[in-house]
């Protein structure tokens, strides 16, 4: 006859059968908003109050939009163009064409959705770019920034850039051409996410 086993050893055995598991969906603790950006500028909140003034009813228009859709993220961060403001001098922030601001949403989707339940909550530094700031800041000619369905992110949270990275390709392997994916990985945890093309660049030098 079966004796029933104690309920540490149990749990000992549980633990062990699926230590893999839990160690690879670790969590990590959240940082301050200074730490997580500490390699980037971001904008002083007087900053965005006085470009949202001017911008209002537009602004207004997409925060209504990305609501009604379940979003979570916030107009000003997708609306900053990137962190190198000051070096290339040209406004921290720009509003898109209305005609664009659907655009956004299926990115947001898959990055609130998908990506930030296995790698912890991200900030948004980089969303919509004028021509002309993509231009002084390198980007490319055809930068989806420019068509409002990239973004660009750095995670708030504490965890190491390599499982980051490893988290991240491997949710492109496995449905990143479900969600016509475009991944870049940088350098510092910063990475760019689109859904026009399935594709990807960057540091992606770690075996599948």
């Amino acid at each position: 006859m079966l004796k029933r086993l104690p309920i540490s050893i149990v749990l000992s055995l549980l633990l062990a059968g699926c230590g893999l598991w839990i160690i690879e969906r670790e969590t990590y603790p959240p940082v301050t908003v200074k730490t997580a950006t500490q390699r980037y500028a971001i904008p002083a909140d007087s900053t965005y109050i006085r470009f949202k003034q001017t911008h209002l009813e537009s602004i207004q228009r997409l925060d209504s939009l990305l609501t009604m859709n379940g979003r979570t993220t916030s107009p000003d961060r997708l609306l900053q163009q990137g962190t190198d403001y000051i070096e290339v001098g040209l406004p921290a922030f720009a509003v898109p064409p209305e005609t664009l601001f659907t655009n956004i949403l299926p990115t947001l989707r898959v990055l609130e959705e998908e990506i930030e339940p296995l790698i912890g909550e991200v900030m948004v530094v980089s969303g919509y770019r004028s021509r002309i700031y993509n231009s002084a800041a390198g980007g490319a000619d055809q930068s989806r920034h420019l068509s409002f369905d990239a973004v660009d992110v750095v995670p708030v949270t504490r965890i190491p850039e390599r499982i980051l990275k490893r988290r991240l390709r491997q949710f492109w392997y496995e449905k990143g051409e479900e969600f016509n994916l475009g991944l870049g990985l940088y350098d510092h945890s910063r990475f760019h996410i689109d859904t026009w093309r399935y594709r990807n660049w960057g540091n992606w030098s770690e075996d599948r």
